[in-house]
């Protein structure tokens, strides 16, 4: 039985396409951290919408750091839709949302908001929610007629 006496490893190519598979990771890993912990001013906006902003750990460094951001929707009957669109405008400018709240038609819409994060299914279930709301058949059968 013979022994090798060379270190080269048995699949060259595969362990250099994973060793530089891992020095990205790594150096992704790096500027995340290093973004998150700079001190320096800033010359470019703290929100792009080109970055994902959605990421769990973009949320907890967020967390972490102290600079959440939180959204609070008001209440306003048939006005709250409206908060969809809030909620889309602050998505397409980068703005991320960790943290929603809201009274009355706002705590609807933040709850549709916290399910999906994601405003498409989200327009779609406020959108049968204010078709049901709106029904005329729904309004004759209601039992809480005034005297």
């Amino acid at each position: 039985m013979s022994f090798r006496d060379n270190v080269e490893p048995v699949h060259p190519q595969i362990s250099r396409r994973f060793s530089t598979a891992i020095k990205q990771r790594v150096q992704v890993i790096q500027a995340e951290i290093q973004k998150y912990t700079s001190r320096k001013v800033r010359q470019t906006p703290l929100y792009s919408a080109e970055t994902p902003f959605k990421g769990d750990f973009h949320r907890l460094a967020r967390r972490l750091l102290g600079k959440s951001v939180g959204l609070v929707l008001g209440g306003g009957g048939a006005r709250g839709i409206a908060h969809v669109g809030i909620i889309k405008a602050m998505e397409e400018a980068g703005i991320p949302i960790d943290i929603v709240g809201g009274t009355s038609i706002g705590s609807f819409i933040g709850a549709l908001y916290a399910w999906d994060a994601d405003v498409v299914p989200m327009y779609g279930r406020a959108k049968k929610f204010s078709g049901r709301m709106g029904s005329m058949w729904r309004f004759a059968l209601d039992l809480t007629y005034p005297s």
